[in-house]
């Protein structure tokens, strides 16, 4: 998910005529007019970035505190940030995402949702909403929100259809509900982008659900395949160099990491580190299959690479 960018700030518009010379009266009206309505964009977009970029600020300040190990005064900084700018989502995330790794799992859930009732009907942060509560292992309420972003998808095609029906039917199979449904949600998936490996590792979780382990094998086979072609292709795409992520700059860590999940952007490394963990969720998955089918070695397999791509055991929790 990517975030509008600062509004641009609009060019002055010329009016030929001889070097100091006054322009015709109608013409002064006219760049008058010009130079008020220009006053009024840009006095505008300072009005609507002046809060965002305070905001961010603050919450630049708290992280460098929390990382330096002050988490109580850290705490206290962004939580001055949110009484300050209160419609800010992200600084309502960041708590949440902090208290969370804390242990405090009630008071992140009502922080994000919080956070979700500030931004109201933007699909956006419905999805940040689901993705949060999907890191929670709060699987049956992730439901429920890719349940209403359906919904607003077949009424506008945001997010594209494919994405919104693998959304939702992953998070049926993470929850272990519905899974005929969640099956048909993903089919119809495939019918729009056949052949794409994240679907096909969708499906092959969903029939893992239900017990069916040879179509399982199958569709994971066939994702894997394409996913560890991912990595590859994007690391021959931009080289070593580019794919490595930037250390050291405060300023790349004032995103939470909610939101770097779901990023889009075009970044190498940025494309890199999605291509490794969708390909480390295919293996795990398959991993679940074989282990299943009493294929240890093979499962164990796939554990390690998996294991490899992420730099940590993989659990439930990844996806």
């Amino acid at each position: 998910m990517s975030f509008p960018p600062p509004s641009p700030t609009p060019g002055q518009p010329g009016f030929p005529q001889a070097p100091g010379a006054k322009a015709p009266l109608g013409r002064r009206r006219i760049r008058g007019l010009v130079c008020l309505l220009l006053l009024a964009i840009l006095g505008g977009t300072a009005i609507t970035q002046a809060p965002l970029e305070v905001g961010r600020w603050h919450l630049a300040k708290a992280i460098k505190l929390r990382e330096d190990g002050q988490k109580a005064a850290a705490y206290l900084e962004l939580s001055a940030a949110i009484d300050a700018f209160p419609k800010n989502p992200e600084l309502l995330l960041q708590r949440a995402e902090w208290e969370i790794d804390d242990g405090e799992k009630e008071k992140a859930i009502t922080d994000i949702d919080k956070c979700l009732e500030v931004a109201g009907t933007d699909v956006n942060w419905l999805q940040v909403h689901s993705l949060f509560l999907q890191n929670c292992r709060e699987f049956q309420r992730a439901v429920d929100d890719w349940k209403k972003i359906e919904r607003f998808s077949k009424r506008s095609g945001k997010p594209p259809r494919a994405s919104a029906l693998n959304g939702l039917a992953y998070a049926q199979a993470l929850a272990n509900v519905e899974l005929d449904e969640a099956l048909n949600n993903v089919d119809e998936a495939l019918d729009l982008v056949p052949k794409e490996p994240a679907l096909l590792d969708t499906r092959g979780f969903v029939l893992y659900r239900q017990g069916n382990y040879e179509d399982s094998l199958r569709d994971m086979d066939r994702a894997v395949k394409g996913m560890d072609a991912d990595v590859d292709g994007v690391r021959q795409q931009y080289g070593d160099d580019a794919i490595k992520k930037p250390q050291g700059k405060v300023s790349l860590e004032t995103v939470p990491r909610t939101l770097q999940e779901l990023d889009s952007a075009n970044r190498a490394w940025s494309k890199y580190e999605r291509a490794m963990r969708s390909a480390a969720v295919g293996h795990y998955h398959r991993a679940l299959v074989l282990a299943a089918l009493d294929r240890k070695e093979e499962a164990e397999k796939d554990l390690a690479v998996a294991r490899e791509l992420i730099g940590k055991e993989p659990d439930e929790s990844l996806f």
